[in-house]
């Protein structure tokens, strides 16, 4: 199975001025608790409901006038849609991630990967590996 054959394609995405007050209201529309953040297309970053509250509630910064690129995670881990549900479970689990980017040939956004999307998907068996190893601190997961 192909990581386009199950990744959702309805992903907001915000261009980095865009005010995190905005953002934040997407989330909220959406029921989501992440954003990507995009220019041209492609992915330069991500907004986290996480990065929200640690970068901008604790630091009190006015959600308003704070950008998304402010405060986003800036380091992208993306996928081919093309590979597979095995590639996709494995870069998950390298990363500790519970979301990942999904991009085309031309590395533009063109989805999104969750667990729950591999659950939905996958064999329940390995859905628990999967998110054992996600939850596992990386000192438990050397081999």
């Amino acid at each position: 199975m192909k990581v386009k054959d199950f990744m959702n394609v309805a992903v907001e995405s915000c261009d980095p001025c865009t005010p995190i007050a905005v953002v934040a209201e997407k989330m909220m529309l959406h029921d989501c608790g992440l954003i990507p953040l995009t220019k041209d297309g492609k992915p330069i970053g991500v907004i986290t409901d996480r990065d929200i509250v640690i970068r901008l509630v604790a630091a009190e910064r006015e959600p308003r006038e704070t950008r998304a690129g402010d405060i986003m995670s800036a380091r992208v881990v993306s996928i081919g849609e093309g590979a597979s549900l095995e590639e996709c479970c494995g870069l998950m689990g390298q990363h500790k991630l519970r979301r990942l980017l999904v991009v085309n040939n031309n590395d533009e956004l063109v989805g999104l990967v969750s667990t729950a999307d591999i659950a939905r998907n996958s064999d329940p068996h390995d859905t628990g590996r999967l998110m054992k190893l996600i939850s596992e601190p990386e000192e438990a997961v050397a081999c």
